[in-house]
C-alpha cells in the first residue's frame, strides 16, 4: 500500500514537471526567431555597410589629398616659372614702349628744331634781310633785287650763275656801305658781312 502511494506521487510529480516545462517552453520562445530580432539584424547590417562605404570614401579622399599635397611643390614651381615669364614679357614690352617713346621724342625734337630753322628762314625772307654767311639762290632762298649792307671789315660778296662760284658775275670787299643786285636764278655768296637788306 505504501509502495503504491510513492509511485503515485512520483507520477504526479512527473506530470507537473512536464506541464511546467511545456509552459516554460511556451513563455520563452527563441529570440533569434522573432521579427524584432530579424529587423534589428537587418538594420545593423545596413548601418555596417553604410559605415564601411563612408570609411572607403574617406580613405579615398585622404589618398587623393595626399597626392595633391605631394604635387603642390611642383605646381608652385610651375606657377612661379609662369609668373617669371609674364614679368619678363611685361619688362620687355615696357622697355620697347620706352624705346619707341624715346624715338618719338627725338623725332618731335628734330621736327621742332627744323621748324624753328624754317621759321627763322621764312622770317628772314619776309623781312627782306640776309643774315650770316652762306650761298643764297635768288627766287628760292631770297627775293631777287638790290640789297644794301653797312659793310664790315673783311666782308666779301659774290654773285655767280652757279652755286660753286665758277662763273662770277660780280664781287667785292666793302669796308663800308655797299649795294649788290641779284637776279632770279643767280647765286649770292656772303662771307663775314653785316646784314644785307632788300632795297627794291
Amino acid at each position: 500500500m505504501k509502495r503504491k502511494a510513492i509511485i503515485g506521487g512520483v507520477v504526479a510529480l512527473a506530470f507537473f514537471i512536464g506541464i511546467g516545462a511545456g509552459a516554460a517552453s511556451k513563455s520563452a520562445p527563441d529570440p533569434t526567431k522573432t521579427a524584432a530580432y530579424r529587423s534589428l539584424v537587418s538594420k545593423s547590417s545596413g548601418t555596417e555597410a553604410s559605415l564601411r562605404s563612408q570609411l572607403a570614401q574617406a580613405q579615398a579622399t585622404i589618398t587623393a589629398d595626399t597626392k595633391t599635397i605631394g604635387n603642390l611643390p611642383a605646381e608652385q614651381a610651375q606657377v612661379k616659372a609662369e609668373l617669371a615669364k609674364v614679368a619678363a614679357i611685361k619688362s620687355a614690352a615696357h622697355a620697347q614702349v620706352e624705346a619707341e617713346l624715346a624715338k618719338v621724342a627725338a623725332i618731335k625734337s628734330a621736327a621742332a628744331a627744323h621748324a624753328s630753322v624754317v621759321n627763322a628762314e621764312y622770317n628772314r625772307i619776309e623781312n627782306n634781310t640776309l643774315s650770316g654767311d652762306g650761298v643764297y639762290l635768288a627766287g628760292t632762298d631770297m627775293r631777287p633785287g638790290t640789297y644794301r649792307t653797312k659793310g664790315t671789315s673783311g666782308c666779301y660778296y659774290q654773285v655767280s650763275s652757279d652755286p660753286n662760284g665758277n662763273n662770277i658775275i660780280a664781287n667785292g670787299n666793302p669796308d663800308g656801305s655797299a649795294f649788290v643786285s641779284v637776279q632770279r636764278g643767280q647765286y649770292l655768296t656772303l662771307e663775314r658781312c653785316d646784314d644785307w637788306i632788300l632795297q627794291r
